[in-house]
């Protein structure tokens, strides 16, 4: 898994790369290659936040119950602090044809949604470097293709069946 995880880093750093350097080629060089990568990187957090929300959707919705129940009697006196105390834990929401489908939808929805804000940073920085309107499409072009095809990775890995 370790192995894994820092390989999945490396290949994401060389695409994220490869694509800020072809547009930087693309553009006519304009500033340092190192510049750019470095400004652009700030692009990919929206996209951070969008897989870390998806990933942790369910978590949140299990662990969140336990919270709340905690929060209900957190020193566990017999209070009914927010009117929960008949409250149980469920994960049946899981187990629904419905269920996995709104689940579903809202991993969809954060990692597009993610994925565009990240084009739409990527698209402000480029505006803010005083290009031609050429130019400025021919940098951001190789990073907004990348941004596409990792979306449909990212859909593509959150609708494939997995068994774990």
């Amino acid at each position: 898994n370790s192995l894994g995880l820092a390989g999945a880093f490396v290949a994401l750093l060389l695409f994220y790369g490869a694509a800020i350097a072809a547009g930087w080629r693309l553009a006519g060089r304009p500033r340092s290659l190192a510049w750019l990568m470095g400004r652009f990187v700030v692009s990919l957090i929206p996209i951070s936040i969008a897989f870390h929300f998806a990933h942790y959707l369910t978590d949140l919705l299990v662990n969140g119950q336990y919270a709340l129940a905690s929060l209900n009697d957190p020193f566990a006196r017999g209070w009914n602090l927010l009117g929960l105390a008949d409250m149980h834990v469920t994960t049946s929401f899981l187990n629904t044809a419905s269920g996995a489908l709104a689940i579903y939808t809202a991993q969809t929805g954060a990692i597009v949604l993610g994925h565009v804000a990240a084009v739409a940073a990527a698209h402000a920085m480029v505006a803010g470097l005083d290009l031609d309107h050429r130019r400025a499409m021919l940098l951001e072009l190789p990073l907004a293709i990348a941004m596409v095809a990792y979306t449909g990775l990212g859909l593509w890995t959150l609708s494939t069946p997995a068994i774990g």
